[in-house]
This record gives C-alpha cells, structure tokens and sequence, in this order.
C-alpha cells in the first residue's frame, strides 16, 4: 500500500478504523476464523485442526468443521427479515436454514486428506453458481521443489480461478444489491493463501527468483485482490459499511514436527513403548512395523494421501507409551508443536493429577522448550509457549491442546538443536514447504459514522463477532466475551 501498489485497499485503510488482530483466544490459525465469525473461543467450540485427537481416547480422527461447537453470528439473528449473501467465508461451512444464500468450497483452502465437496444453499442458487462459474479446477499448494516453469503455471491457474470466482461474485452481488433484500455480504478471498506459500520466497529473497514474474509473484496475487475489491465495491450502496480483515500474514519457516517429538522424548516427557512392548494392531501397523524407520519415511512420502492419513492414524497410538508419557505431541501440526499432557479424568490413562501437579508440569515444558537454542542463530528457537488451560474454561481444555509452542522465523531448516541437557535432531520431512502463518492480523471497517483512527491498537480475535453484531444493529449476545470495537 504505502508504495502505491495496492491503491483500492489502501484508500479503504485511509479512512477506515484500525485494528492488530491478535492477543488473547489466538493459539493457532486453525480455528481463529471460527472464533472470529461466532465470538467463541477454541476451547469451548474445540476445532483446532481437520485431523485432530479424539476426545477421551489416544486416537487420531479426522473431523469437518460442521463438528465444531459453534455457528456464525449471523447465524443467530432470528428476524424473519434479515437476509445475508456468504460467499466462501474463510474456514467456515454451511448453516441449515439460513436466510438468504450461501456458497462454500468453491476454490477454499482444504487439507487433502478432509476434503469437501462445494455446497450452496438454497438448491436454485447453487444450480444458478454451476451455470456461472464453470467446471471446479483443483489447485495445488504442496510442491516446493519444482521448475520455474511449474510455478509460473500454478501463478497463472490462481489467477485465472480468481477472474473466474470475481465474475461469479460481482453476477451474485450485482443481483442481491438489485433486489435490496440483504443487509450482509460476506466474501472471502482464499487465492492469498496457497499461492502465496509457494511463492514467497522468491518474494521475500529467502530464495532466488529465477523470473521476474515469479519474483513479484504474491504481490501480483495481492494486486488482483485489490482490483477485485474494488470491482465488487462499485456494485455495493454508496452508504454500506465495508470491512476489510485478516486474521494472520506469513512468517518464513520450516516444518518442525520430528524435532519437537524427539525433544519431548529426550526430556522424559513422553517415552516410546519399547520393542517388547509395543502392541501392533491391524495390517498396515503390522507393515509399519516390518519396515525400517529410515526407509518408511521415504516411502510414505510417494503414498497417496489418503493412505498416508490412514498410516498416521492407525500408527501413532503405537508410537506412544500412554502408560509412562506425562504429556506428548499431538502429530496435527508441521510448524507449530500441539502438546497434550496425559491428564488424569482426561485421558483413558492420564498419570498427571488435575491441579497443582498439571500446571507445575505446563511450567516445566514451557521452561525447557524456551531453552532450546539455534546453532545456526545462537538464539532461541522458540518466540512463545501459550496455553489453554483456565481461558474462558475452568481448568485444563477438554478439546484443545494444553500447549501450543510457536517457533522463530528462520529461513534455515531447523535440523538441530541444542539445550543444555543434549542435542535433538530431525530430518527433512515429505512435506518440506518453508513458510507459515503468523499473527498479527488486522481489521479495517470504513463507513458512514465510522470515524478513520490512522493508528492501529490491539484487539482479540473474540472482538470480532460483537463488532459485526453492532454494524447489523444487533446486541452481541450474552455468551460473546468479547467487545465491540465501535461506539
């Protein structure tokens, strides 16, 4: 914006009312859009990722977010009057019965392993999208180590998705506003997302572009971003509220799954079952087994992805020894370290006692992974440790993880580290992209009364429900902690 690259979006930041996205109810990017559309935290609507561990068990599951505990606010405006247009929110599915129309997963973001298929409501209006937009395309996210070529093509798919998806925008919106019927829009714009992983780098000069084209690749994304705003904007009442939100950029980083395991095994705290005791059930935990370490991580990594899911699975619950690991690492996340502690009542065998005994034990880990030092750096490797415990619950999450450590940018692959207890190692993982996600967001909402601040505080991810609320002329409803950020 400030180098004029972006002027539709920078003329909304000029006059509109700022905001960091941030703070607390913030553990992770998973679940944070549906915390910020319902006003419920993460450990009362307990979505943190598409494949997650399953309630009172030790087993992986794979859940959709239509099992998340929680509905949009929009959602709970009862006037029979009240009509909204949602087009492919970020991280959100369909509500039943909702009045007005609804489209999702049409070119959303979605792991592989839990993909759904798109969905619109009511039955006319999804024939009427077909008709518009054309045949699905499937864009891919998860290649990191191709030809310049490749890259190039994949800028260009993205942008020809979003041509595509604006037109079918601007022809839904163009016919809501015609008939003056709905008081909100929401839309969504996912083509920053996987297209800006996989060009980054070559953005941010962590790796050397080998084109022009794909050396300004992101801001490129990001200009057709701001022109499609625009576009839609022309089509809106010149009195309507517009507001601009993200809830988290990119920060440059790599996969740190394996080292986080293999710290919290040198530290005791979670211990692997011994070769007498490790339990194998099912043919692929038998295949598992038979087959070296070394050489099933090269394998796995040409598997199809269902396959690969259904290993990981079957196969991690064999990797842990409930019955002497105080806590361990919940394998759903590459970047950030998802940590459970085998909590007594919890847990099917939970050997650390609730109260003192629990968060004496949150201190320790925390301690030990803010220990943890970067030979490359010299610095820590770790920027926070949050926890979840006692955040809008009493006591530990019954969903959630209990700890969500959160690694420094680096632009090196962290293949060790040391600690003043030992050093800790890990390989190159299949999946080995070099970016993540990283707070904080911001919130832009520019409209008649709305006075323009030019500075930017703080506010929680929980404020943003109450705010829509509020622009809807509604009272946030009781069970909304959060406040809302207009008069």
């Amino acid at each position: 914006m400030g180098e004029g690259l972006l002027p539709n979006m920078a003329a909304l930041w000029q006059k509109s009312k700022l905001h960091r996205v941030e703070g607390p109810a913030f553990w992770d990017e998973v679940g944070t859009w549906l915390t910020a559309y319902s006003g419920v935290p993460g450990t009362q609507h307990g979505y943190y990722a598409a494949r997650r561990l399953k309630p009172g068990t030790y087993d992986l599951e794979i859940v959709s977010l239509e099992e998340a505990r929680c509905t949009p606010c929009w959602a709970t405006i009862e006037d029979p009057e009240f009509r909204s247009l949602i087009l492919e929110p970020i991280e959100s599915c369909l509500v039943p019965g909702l009045r007005g129309e609804q489209l999702y997963n049409l070119t959303a973001h979605q792991e592989a392993y839990a993909r759904a298929e798109m969905v619109a409501e009511p039955p006319e209006f999804a024939a009427r999208v077909r008709g518009i937009y054309g045949a699905q395309s499937s864009l891919r996210f998860d290649r990191f180590q191709e030809t310049a070529e490749y890259y190039e093509r994949q800028l260009e798919k993205n942008l020809e998705t979003l041509r595509r998806k604006v037109h079918l925008f601007k022809e839904l919106i163009r016919g809501s506003v015609r008939g003056g019927d709905h008081r909100l829009i929401v839309v969504g714009f996912n083509e920053l997302h996987d297209a800006a992983h996989l060009l980054w780098p070559m953005q941010s000069g962590a790796r050397q572009a080998p084109s022009e084209v794909l050396r300004n690749g992101v801001r490129t994304l990001y200009q057709a971003v701001d022109a499609a705003i625009s576009e839609l904007q022309l089509l809106l009442p010149a009195d309507a509220t517009t507001w601009m939100l993200s809830l988290y950029g990119i920060k440059e980083q790599y996969p740190t799954l394996e080292i986080a395991r293999k710290f919290m095994e040198m530290r005791g705290y979670q211990v692997a079952p011994s070769d007498a005791g490790r339990q194998i059930r099912g043919v692929l935990q038998r295949v598992r087994q038979a087959i070296p370490e070394p050489v099933r991580f090269a394998i796995s990594k040409h598997l199809p992805v269902d396959v690969q899911q259904k290993m990981l699975i079957s196969g991690f619950a064999s990797t842990v020894d409930f019955g002497r690991s105080r806590a361990f690492v919940v394998p759903v996340g590459l970047f950030s370290t998802h940590i459970r502690v085998n909590l007594a009542g919890r847990e099917p065998g939970g050997m650390v006692q609730p109260g003192p005994e629990y968060y004496a034990l949150l201190d320790e880990i925390e301690a030990d992974f803010m220990r943890l030092i970067d030979p490359v750096t010299g610095e820590g490797a770790v920027s926070k440790v949050l926890r979840t415990a006692d955040c809008w619950i009493d006591g530990a999450s019954y969903y959630l993880p209990d700890l969500y450590v959160h690694w420094k940018p680096a632009r090196h692959f962290l293949e060790r580290l040391s600690h003043p207890c030992g050093e800790v190692r890990q390989r190159k993982p299949g999946f080995f992209r070099d970016s993540f996600h990283s707070p904080p967001g911001f919130s832009a909402v520019s409209g008649p009364g709305i006075e323009a601040s030019g500075v930017m505080p703080c506010c929680s991810v929980l404020d943003i429900a109450p705010t829509l609320m509020t622009l809807l002329g509604r009272t946030p409803p009781a069970y909304m902690d959060g406040k809302s950020l207009l008069p």
